[in-house]
């Protein structure tokens, strides 16, 4: 899997199964995985070559790790690549003395292979000393456009591995034959079927033919939406009746409003939309028409959208803006003004309409769940049905639930061996997906509160995850006109049982963590750091660094380092992984607010374990400082 989050970063993480090496005692069962990342600088000036440095499963057991530099020179048709490669690179039967050697001797010898050392033992861990160390081999490549071919290319490279070598270090049960390499160079030809897929026919080793395909897709530039106008209908009743009536029918719903000497001030909720500035507009096109059909004129209307029981924001429009079929867009965002919400002061308006609690709102979904697993069952997988459901007692306390019944699985094809000094706190997983076909995942109450201006709080109480259920605490400040928000959360948890119900199990413990996180604008990265203490009663640093582009995908990785020396921890040294989320907006015109999300943990260890919350209160204020909310006009634009 590969993502570039910015224009000169490209990462990958890569699972390698080779056919010949044996693991446990069966052949074909070995399994690696590693991270790669490439560094790229593109000059300004089109007749200058791209550089590109490059580090191949940098960290942990060394079986794969190589890096390069490589140099690439384009023209339209044509593209020719040149650089040089060390680790696996340079085992070929050609290689040369490293240039980095007149710097210092330490660049001469390679650093050290597989569990020879503390580093590689544990796995996990940056080996620097290995980094562009050792003897270099040739790298080159070429790629030529075909012309008159509708977009065939034709590829030719030089091959330097060495496949006794490469992944195998000369292993005893390696197959010579399969491994075998009559040619230096490989050739084939590539196809880009649509603007995702591409079809790459080749001859490799010159003893081999291959044949694979690729899927990628573009997400900074978010898929043009249709700007649809609400439906109003005129009553005959008050002005109050008639603009609830036709808030709500356009699940704008209705919260507080007023009519003042020269503005309209409107309270509502809707969550169709995820752009602050659609969900404002749309409400005051409602309001604008209503006003019309009422012969009543103000000179502003002001939106104030409300999460939770939270004022979120206040967008004003001035009237004849929204009046006006095809406004300038630039007069329109001048005219508009974007404020911070002020607690709770849209209770304090005129108009109040009854609502009756509670409310419910419930949703049918099928799951896939997975879990990574060992060598030899490195993915388990399952199917279930979630029947998901929002309580609302009051605008400012909900029940969140969700219940689930496990169709089908394979989960039961693998012991639990949590094998883990430190306590249980996660390496137990296995167990809670194996011992319940119908089961609680989570069932909490949430209160949300605002006690001053961009200070927000909650309290919730019950199960928050299939593993966990307690009480706790979050607390965050989160200026409007700034780029950062610092929170705090602490709660008191108990292990819940395998049969994932109301039963508990005796672990107790209390677990809390103060976070900082900022958006570097404009490339709209979020990095994020946290210190506290995690379920296994360790304490330390999580990071984290995301990416959101345009269109709203997210790609991101992080890394927890706590006290739990490397040896307790056990494979992997510390925990990593990575995470996506694709928004379905993506794919369609209309509104869409729900996305795909997928994580990737490559071990799964109780050392920096944290408590997954449903619904956290970072997620009720994200997008929704000053900056965010005019990325929104894009929409329009």
């Amino acid at each position: 899997m590969v993502v570039a989050p910015l224009d000169w970063m490209e990462a990958s993480y890569f699972y390698y199964r080779p056919s010949d090496l044996i693991w446990a005692g069966q052949k074909g069962k070995w399994l690696d995985k590693g991270f790669n990342v490439k560094f790229s600088y593109k000059p300004k000036k089109n007749y200058f070559p791209t550089l590109a440095i490059g580090l191949d499963d940098f960290a942990g057991t060394g079986y794969l790790s190589r890096e390069y530099v490589m140099s690439t020179f384009s023209t339209e048709s044509l593209k020719l690549s040149a650089g040089l490669g060390w680790g696996k690179y340079s085992t070929g039967a050609k290689n040369y003395k490293n240039p980095l050697s007149f710097i210092s001797n330490s660049f001469d010898e390679r650093g050290a292979e597989y569990g020879s050392d503390s580093e590689s033992l544990y796995g996990g861990q940056l080996t620097y000393s290995s980094w562009f160390s050792g003897p270099v081999s040739f790298l080159g490549g070429l790629e030529w456009s075909i012309p008159y071919s509708n977009g065939l290319k034709f590829k030719i490279e030089h091959d330097p591995f060495d496949y006794n070598d490469f992944s195998a270090n000369f292993r005893p049960d390696r197959d010579e034959i399969l491994r075998k390499k009559d040619s230096d160079y490989n050739f084939g030809f590539a196809y880009k079927i649509n603007d995702f897929v591409t079809i790459n026919l080749s001859y490799i080793k010159g003893n081999t033919l291959n044949l694979h395909f690729s899927v990628g897709s573009k997400t900074n530039n978010p898929k043009k939406k249709i700007i649809k106008k609400p439906k109003v209908e005129k009553l005959e009743d008050s002005f109050y009746v008639d603009l609830l009536y036709n808030m709500n029918r356009n699940a704008s719903f209705l919260q507080t409003a007023q009519l003042n000497d020269d503005s309209l001030d409107v309270a509502i909720m809707n969550d169709t939309f995820k752009n602050p500035i659609r969900t404002s507009m749309f409400a005051a096109e409602i309001a604008s028409q209503v006003l019309k059909n009422h012969n009543v004129y103000k000179d502003k209307i002001n939106i104030t959208s409300i999460n939770a029981g939270l004022e979120m924001n206040t967008i004003s429009f001035r009237y004849e803006d929204i009046q006006k079929v095809n406004p300038i867009l630039d007069f329109k965002k001048f005219n508009t003004e974007i404020k911070t919400g002020d607690q709770k002061d849209y209770l304090n308006k005129e108009f109040k309409p009854i609502v009756r609690y509670p409310k419910f709102f419930n949703t049918f979904s099928p799951e896939i769940v997975t879990h990574i697993g060992t060598p030899n069952l490195p993915l388990l997988k399952g199917l279930e049905l979630s029947a998901q459901s929002e309580i609302q007692l009051h605008r400012q306390v909900s029940i969140l639930s969700d219940i689930r019944y496990a169709v089908a699985n394979d989960f039961d094809s693998k012991v639990s061996f949590p094998g883990s000094e430190l306590p249980n706190v996660r390496t137990e997983v296995v167990r809670y997906l194996q011992d319940s076909d119908l089961y609680i995942r989570n069932l909490q109450l949430d209160y949300f509160w605002s006690p001053y201006k961009n200070i927000y709080g909650k309290i919730s109480t019950g199960l928050f995850e299939s593993m966990y259920g307690g009480l706790g605490v979050e607390i965050a400040y989160k200026p409007f006109y700034s780029n950062f928000v610092i929170s705090l959360d602490a709660y008191q948890v108990k292990k819940r049982s395998f049969e994932q119900r109301f039963e508990f199990f005796d672990y107790e413990t209390s677990t809390a963590h103060l976070d900082f996180t900022y958006n570097f604008k404009p490339i709209n990265i979020y990095a994020s750091i946290s210190y506290g203490r995690y379920l296994a009663k360790d304490d330390g640093f999580t990071y984290d660094f995301s990416r959101r582009s345009q269109s709203g995908f997210i790609a991101g990785f992080y890394f927890t380092r706590t006290d739990v020396p490397f040896e307790l921890f056990g494979e992997g040294s510390f925990d990593k992984g990575f995470y996506f989320e694709l928004p379905l907006s993506v794919f369609y015109s209309e509104p869409n607010r729900d996305s795909i999300k997928f994580g990737l943990r490559p071990l799964t260890r109780d050392g920096g374990a944290k408590l997954q919350i449903s619904r956290p209160l970072k997620s009720i204020l994200i997008d929704n400082n000053h900056d965010d909310i005019i990325e929104g006009w894009n929409e329009y634009d």
